[in-house]
């Protein structure tokens, strides 16, 4: 048997003959306890792609327990899923490669439009760093990831804001300056 093009890496739930267990929630357990109290069974991991549109994964809850107690939790989504537009693929996307799309438990809501299911969003991060991007903080960081390119955009915009805020007052104090200064010299 050929070995694997890529190098084995601990990400997603790791199949193996000794893996298959029926799930076992403790008592401190939040996610089980979750489920015990509302009779969730379904989890949607879903994202809003270009296009407007709602896409996700229904996992079903011994899945989801599994993908949350993996080393690197997350669902294999293909590279092509955010280029998509209508059926076809839009230019500069390539049907080849996969994202590891990992849930953001803070986005975690029952549905109320899908009894015993919840959502959850995440984040689009690349399977494997790049060589130009090793050892990087951000080497995982996927650049068209809807909700990061959000992220990134009210973290400028905050930024931007709190900069041109800090200004204004300034520019504020200085003009009252001014004017008690002119006031006091024409007196």
């Amino acid at each position: 048997m050929a070995p694997p093009s890529t190098p084995q890496v601990a990400f997603g739930v790791q199949y193996l003959p000794g893996s298959v267990k029926v799930p076992n929630f403790a008592e401190g357990d939040v996610l089980g306890k979750l489920v015990r109290d509302s009779g969730i069974r379904y989890f949607r991991l879903q994202w809003v792609d270009y296009t407007n549109t709602t896409r996700y994964r229904i996992i079903p809850l011994a899945a989801f327990r599994d993908l949350t107690l993996a080393s690197r939790p997350g669902i294999g989504v293909t590279k092509a899923a955010l280029g998509l537009v209508g059926t076809s693929l839009a230019p500069g996307f390539s049907g080849t490669g996969e994202y590891l799309y990992v849930p953001d438990p803070s986005s975690l809501r029952q549905c109320g439009y899908a009894a015993r299911h919840m959502s959850l969003m995440g984040w689009f991060e690349e399977k494997l760093p790049t060589e130009e991007s090793a050892g990087r903080e951000d080497a995982l960081k996927v650049p068209l990831c809807p909700r990061g390119l959000l992220r990134d955009v009210v973290k400028y915009v905050c930024l931007r804001f709190t900069i041109i805020a800090v200004d204004n007052r300034r520019s504020q104090q200085r003009q009252r300056t001014r004017r008690r200064i002119s006031r006091r010299s024409r007196d």
